[in-house]
């Protein structure tokens, strides 16, 4: 199987768009992810996979913590702006509205819902990691449509 074969697979798992951020030592960043997923009740744990080469994936290790912001249809910007490589994000992410709970990792204030996280344990995922959060604080802030994302392009809920 070529790897160009498993992209276009994995393409057609449509999945929620979310930008995780984290605080380190005064330098803030912040990137665009759909590989998340919960992991566990009891205690609360989350998975995000984030890129070896991301500057987050350093930061987030720096400082033990991260956030997960579940972005809305009206947030597409805020996406493409966090998934741009090598761009810096912090004066972008600092133009954005945010505020901070228990980890200190910016949350962005028109996120759908927010998800603060310290981190629980990272394990080895090829060129990836695997970032296991211990959820220590969550809520809702909104109730928009989210931005999804489907066959390489951002989708919405159709409605019925």
């Amino acid at each position: 199987m070529s790897d160009n074969d498993f992209k276009e697979t994995i393409k057609k798992f449509a999945t929620g768009v979310c930008v995780v951020t984290t605080r380190s030592n005064g330098e803030i960043n912040g990137m665009t992810a759909t590989a998340i997923s919960s992991l566990s009740m009891d205690p609360p744990l989350l998975i995000v996979c984030i890129d070896k080469k991301n500057r987050s994936h350093e930061l987030i290790i720096d400082s033990s913590s991260f956030a997960v912001n579940v972005l809305s249809e009206e947030q597409k910007e805020s996406s493409n702006v966090f998934a741009t490589p090598g761009k810096d994000k912090s004066e972008y992410l600092q133009g954005l509205e945010t505020f901070s709970k228990t980890t200190g990792s910016p949350i962005i204030k028109d996120s759908i819902a927010y998800i603060d996280c310290k981190l629980w344990a990272v394990h080895d995922g090829g060129d990836h990691s695997i970032f296991i959060g211990e959820v220590v604080d969550s809520a809702t802030l909104s109730d928009n449509q989210p931005l999804l994302y489907f066959d390489g392009d951002y989708n919405a809920i159709a409605d019925q």
